[in-house]
């Protein structure tokens, strides 16, 4: 089950809805030539659901009125023909109401279960995505990369000094800092990039369809960024960054990380600070 539902968040939305109408309308006639006798109510509600799991709320009314309405026709029929019976009338008003109630509490579990899937992504305390969210992003990254042959690089960064700025201000203090940092990194990546936060005051960013060159770049500028913001608060703080560009299209995510850690402590021992890229033949060039 939790295999389909992913399959079915993946899906085009609009292309549900089709789907969807195309299987009400099947559904309906199937229950126009069906003996009297044969109940179809039930069979409604699997494109409901199905709709209703993709699309926002007032489109997923919308589709319960429809179905519900397609669902009506034959008994809409009979009762100008014969006239209303009022069983009948019931019957339908709650077949009606139960339709909608089903789309509205399907679309309110679907998005309270992103609401708490995205929770689990998100680092708290600055609200970057965590390590968990970034690992499953360069491990969607390297899958692209070996597909159409576009590197990227990743870009592991350590705070120089915060520890002590943390110990002499106070948690509150620290706190407020890596909050600053991390929207001073965020207005220096562009809108395919991703930053996060991998835990103390290390983060991390994936450059998307960078070269090493274009990614120095941008990490010369945040580091320039957090010298100037941090200056603000009293703090000494720098950033150390180690990365590593995946342009073989070999190797896992743990590795890629790992190559890029190491070259952020290289970074460290050489006077903090700095930028060190991790190639891939294993030498480390400083900028």
């Amino acid at each position: 089950m939790r295999r389909f539902l992913r399959w079915l968040d993946r899906c085009s939305p609009v292309l549900v809805f089709h789907a969807g109408a195309a299987l009400v309308v099947a559904i309906g006639i199937l229950d126009h030539f069906a003996a009297p006798e044969i109940v179809f109510s039930l069979f409604y509600l699997v494109p409901v659901l199905l709709v209703c799991w993709c699309v926002s709320r007032p489109i997923a009314l919308l589709f319960a009125v429809l179905a519900a309405a397609v669902s009506m026709l034959d008994d809409l029929t009979g009762m100008l023909r014969d006239g209303p019976s009022y069983a009948m009338v019931w019957g339908r008003f709650v077949q009606f109401a139960i339709f909608l109630l089903v789309a509205y509490l399907t679309t309110g579990l679907r998005a309270m279960l992103r609401e708490e899937h995205e929770r689990t992504l998100h680092d708290p305390l600055t609200g970057l995505y965590n390590t968990r969210a970034f690992y499953q992003r360069v491990e969607e990254e390297i899958g692209r990369s070996r597909r159409y042959g576009r590197p990227f690089t990743i870009a592991y960064l350590d705070l120089d000094n915060f520890k002590a700025y943390n110990d002499s201000h106070g948690h509150p203090a620290g706190d407020t800092l890596l909050r600053t940092v991390a929207g001073v990194m965020c207005r220096h990546i562009r809108a395919t990039d991703m930053l996060a936060r991998l835990g103390g005051d290390e983060f991390g960013i994936l450059f998307v369809e960078s070269e090493v060159e274009d990614a120095t770049h941008a990490v010369d500028a945040i580091q320039q960024a957090v010298r100037d913001a941090t200056r603000r608060h009293d703090a000494r703080v720098t950033v150390s960054v180690g990365m590593a560009t995946h342009s073989d299209m070999t190797g896992s995510v743990s590795e890629l990380i790992r190559h890029a850690d190491d070259a952020m402590y290289k970074a460290k021992k050489t006077g903090k600070d700095r930028l060190v890229h991790f190639a891939g033949n294993g030498i480390q060039r400083h900028g």
